[in-house]
């Protein structure tokens, strides 16, 4: 039995699900389509968090915004950035470090004081550099996916990620 090369094209990128107030994906805006990416991969992350054979490793506060950005938030800007291999001072950043953001200050303090605002800005840029859409990004990682299918896509080149994902706008 072969396996399967992994296979990755604008049909068959996992998009979110997403309409607003029945609107179309198609002719949504981009903040439209980042809005709906994130509401289906919250309600996913909230969905396993409930599962009693899965999930309770969050508390209900993980996912509250106390003005300064939620727990929840931090993580998945955090998986993005590191998606597309953000650095902050030259340094790569990691996911499991995202435990030590403090909502309440907006603070990642094992981070040496790095602020979620400052994370995002630095993920954005990076997204531009590369020329990327940062909807069609929220989008894949809205999506569940398998081992792997991860494997398969994380086993691939960073350029040939990339590649795929401005192939896929």
């Amino acid at each position: 039995m072969s396996e399967q090369p992994f296979k990755f094209s604008a049909a068959a990128v996992p998009q979110a699900p997403v309409a607003i107030n029945d609107k179309p994906r198609a002719v949504l805006t981009h903040a439209e389509r980042i809005d709906a990416a994130r509401a289906v991969a919250i309600q996913h992350d909230r969905e396993s968090n409930a599962d009693p054979n899965f999930g309770g490793q969050h508390t209900p506060s993980f996912f509250i915004d106390y003005g300064k950005g939620s727990r929840w938030l931090a993580r998945h800007i955090t998986h993005l950035a590191q998606m597309i291999d953000t650095k902050i001072a030259g340094k790569s950043i990691v996911l499991g470090q995202t435990d030590s953001f403090n909502p309440a200050t907006g603070i990642f303090e094992a981070l040496d004081g790095l602020s979620l605002f400052d994370l995002t800005v630095a993920y954005k840029i990076r997204v531009k550099e590369l020329g990327l859409s940062e909807a069609l990004l929220e989008e894949y990682a809205a999506q569940i996916h398998t081992r792997d299918e991860d494997a398969k896509f994380c086993g691939l080149p960073f350029a040939v990620r990339m590649e795929l994902f401005r192939s896929a706008n």
